[in-house]
């Protein structure tokens, strides 16, 4: 896969260089977007499972963009004790 050279930062690294403390503004720029494309995933029958600040790339203006798509499943077809699926620890429910 390819896809187009997007400057900006990783959440993860974000949230590191800024000890957690992430403002209001930030979150209520960033987070609505994010939701508004996994909305769009969800109305495809998809199911992302490996949203985590690693998988966030925040563009310039706070832009933000998903990525890794490599454990993405149909709805239907998605099950917890499916091997292929690998969870983050920490970012995945334990059941």
């Amino acid at each position: 896969m390819v896809m187009k050279d997007e400057k900006g930062v990783n959440l993860q690294d974000y949230i590191h260089k800024y000890k957690g403390n992430l403002s209001e503004k930030l979150l209520r720029k960033v987070f609505p977007q994010l939701l508004s494309g996994v909305k769009l995933l969800h109305d495809r029958n998809l199911l992302h499972l490996d949203i985590k600040p690693s998988n966030i790339h925040l563009r310039q203006g706070g832009r933000p963009l998903l990525l890794d798509f490599g454990a993405v499943r149909e709805k239907m077809k998605a099950r917890l004790y499916d091997v292929r699926i690998v969870a983050t620890s920490g970012f995945a429910p334990i059941e």
